[in-house]
């Protein structure tokens, strides 16, 4: 990734420290990073390696290397939650919620493409494979072109929506 060794205190090459962090969290944790992400996931742990070095009190810690190997291990977690989301929250006994004393998971979400072959529709992307979208379908070309905001057509104001009816949650009436 760089040109030459980054050495900072007394760690030799901070890319080989932050590569040996970056592998034994993800080999810890079970997770896998395609090429791209792990050179991501690389490119920032050093960019972590560099500020801690500049915040870096040697009367505290004996060793920048340890200091900055727990550092790199922990940000990696912090990386990957934040590109891939986190699915899975521990909760103590103590916790005051409905959650409490256990374990709450989620499924990451599903992306459908728009252009696979074997949908010819895009109501079959909807749950289940059926519905149909052309009631209260919203002109997304339109939308696009007025920023956002579909629920200010002058169709929708009118109160035709498909079906006859307004849209959920517009308060307006034709003028």
């Amino acid at each position: 990734m760089l040109n030459g060794r980054l050495a900072l205190y007394d760690v030799e090459d901070a890319e080989r420290l932050a590569a040996r962090a970056l592998s034994d969290q993800l080999r810890s944790t079970g997770a896998r990073l395609s090429h791209h992400d792990n050179e991501d996931a690389l490119a920032y742990l050093l960019v972590v390696c560099w500020e801690a070095s500049i915040k870096f009190d040697p009367e505290r810690s004996p060793s920048f290397g340890g200091y900055a190997y727990g550092l790199c291990r922990r940000r990696t977690v912090d990386w990957l939650r934040q590109r891939h989301g986190r699915t899975k929250w521990t909760f103590g006994p103590n916790a005051k919620h409905t959650h409490a004393g256990g374990v709450y998971e989620r499924t990451r979400p599903e992306l459908i493409s728009f252009d696979d072959p074997d949908r010819t529709e895009l109501a079959s992307t909807l749950p289940g494979g059926e519905g149909d979208f052309e009631v209260g379908r919203l002109d997304l070309a339109w939308a696009l072109k007025h920023g956002g905001r579909p629920d200010l057509r002058p169709d929708l104001q009118a109160g035709e929506y498909g079906d006859g009816s307004p849209p959920a949650g517009n308060s307006r009436t034709a003028a």
